[in-house]
Formats: structure tokens, sequence, C-alpha cells
């Protein structure tokens, strides 16, 4: 079973995941027992080696990755290097993610900005024009209050607006 939630959370400079951040090395602890850098997450524990890698893309650590054992000495340095690999292999899934999501929404605000200015570009009127634009920023943003303000005369006057009761000043 996997689990994605924050149950614990480790400051810097605390522990071995403090360190494995800072340094951006694998540790090996071969007994928590006797391991003070060993910090038991909530109730006790059971496991008596643990086996911790950074998440890390290039020198940009994301976090860590670890296993336990309840044997003392069960992870060799295969298993460190396996660790290490699936860190980094763990960091670029986590940067693709994060860049789709990213990109994802760089592609809804261009589809609001599309639904905003295609009624835009066939209106001469630019009394309809600027009502359009208000009307379209209030449905796609959903924002309560909205205003156009233009520069006539080296002065910002209101030329459009909605959600206010008085009349806007000019500016």
């Amino acid at each position: 079973t996997v689990t994605s939630s924050c149950m614990n959370t480790v400051s810097a400079p605390a522990g071995i995941g403090a360190e494995v951040m800072a340094e951006g090395i694998v540790i090996n602890v071969s007994d928590t027992l006797t391991d003070p850098r060993y910090l038991p997450l909530g109730r006790v524990s059971q496991m008596r080696s643990l086996l911790v890698a950074p998440v890390q893309s290039g020198q940009r650590r994301l976090g860590t990755i670890s296993v336990q054992s309840a044997t003392p000495n069960a992870f060799s340095v295969d298993d460190e290097w396996l660790l290490a690999t699936l860190g980094v292999q763990a960091a670029l899934a986590i940067e693709n993610a994060r860049l789709f999501e990213i990109e994802r929404r760089r592609a809804e605000e261009a589809e609001a900005l599309q639904h905003v200015t295609e009624p835009l570009i066939s209106r001469l009127n630019l009394r309809e024009m600027l009502g359009a634009v208000i009307e379209a920023t209030t449905k796609i943003a959903n924002y309560k209050y909205v205003s156009i303000f233009l520069l006539e005369d080296d002065q910002l006057v209101a030329r459009a607006f909605k959600g206010y009761t008085l009349p806007l000043p000019v500016l």
C-alpha cells in the first residue's frame, strides 16, 4: 500500500534525512539502535536498518527516499546504488509532473484568453467590446468586482465596470 500524505515532517537540521538533504549522499545505517542520528518518527519502531537516499535531479534535492528493515546490517552497496537510482528516477518523475501541471494551467489560461479575445475581435463598438471583456472576466475568473480604466488626456477614466455600486473615479 502506498500512501501519499504528510504524516511526519522532519525539519533540518535533524536526523539522517536532514543530513541526506544537506549533503546529497546515501546513508546506510546498519543498526538504528547504535546510530545517534536516527530519529524514530512517531511510535517506537522495530526497524534496525535504515537506508536513505536523496530524491534529486542534478544538484536539486527534492526530498528523500528510504527503506527500512527489522534486521541489522540488512542493506548492501548494491542496495545503496539501487535506492540512489530510484531517487533520481523519482525526482525526474516529480519534476515532470510539476512541469505538466504548469503547462496544464498555462493551457487553461490560454483557452480563457482565447474566449475573451474572440468576441472582442468581432466587435467594433468600444462600449460593447469593453462590456464583453468585463463579462468574460467575471465569468472566467469568477471575480466580483471588475473594472477597465482607459488612459484619456493623461488620466485614467473608468470606461467599464461591474460589481461597483457607485461610479468609479477618474484616476
